[in-house]
């Protein structure tokens, strides 16, 4: 039982880094490859969501509110077949948090962005992770992750709200 909790907090800790990198890196910067990617985040979402929960454009609505779970699924595949040369139930466990990870994060970030009353919102680490993610859209090169913000802290990226900030939040309702 502790091999299997230990294993998937391992592949928790590893899919919020997979998260951060491709948040910070493909989503907020120019890579060829991920030109899109930055375009749909940076130049849509970014700009959408300046006023942080303002869902009021119908375009607002469409793009980087969730998250394409079949999408995260294939990315994780190669991993999968890494874990397997180690373990039967990583991979598994590894597309299990995929999932969950993938349906969390977008009720989550919908509800940061476009409220509608759902039973978490004043719930206190929403609220807190909504502030977290306010930050990230005041200053886009901080605060990468959503659901588990551990990287920020770790790799530096962290940034606590000034005074300032959190009086802007509270005249939003944040």
């Amino acid at each position: 039982m502790f091999a299997l909790s230990a294993e998937i907090s391992g592949l928790l800790a590893f899919w919020s880094l997979v998260e951060y990198v491709l948040h910070r890196y493909a989503m907020h910067q120019h890579v060829h490859y991920f030109e899109r990617v930055y375009k749909d985040h940076v130049l849509f979402h970014h700009a959408c969501f300046k006023i942080f929960n303002n869902g009021s454009r119908p375009d607002c609505r469409c793009k980087n509110i969730t998250l394409d779970l079949w999408l995260g699924l294939v990315f994780a595949l190669p991993f999968c077949g890494i874990l397997l040369l180690f373990s039967w139930t990583a991979p598994l466990s590894l597309l299990l948090i995929v999932t969950l990870h993938h349906l969390t994060w977008s009720k989550i970030h919908a509800e940061m962005h476009i409220p509608s009353g759902k039973w978490f919102r004043d719930a206190p680490l929403f609220r807190w992770l909504q502030r977290f993610h306010w930050i990230h859209h005041q200053y886009p090169n901080r605060n990468f992750n959503i659901l588990f913000p551990f990287w920020d802290f770790i790799l530096g990226t962290y940034r606590k709200p000034s005074l300032k900030d959190i009086e802007k939040m509270e005249a939003t309702g944040i």
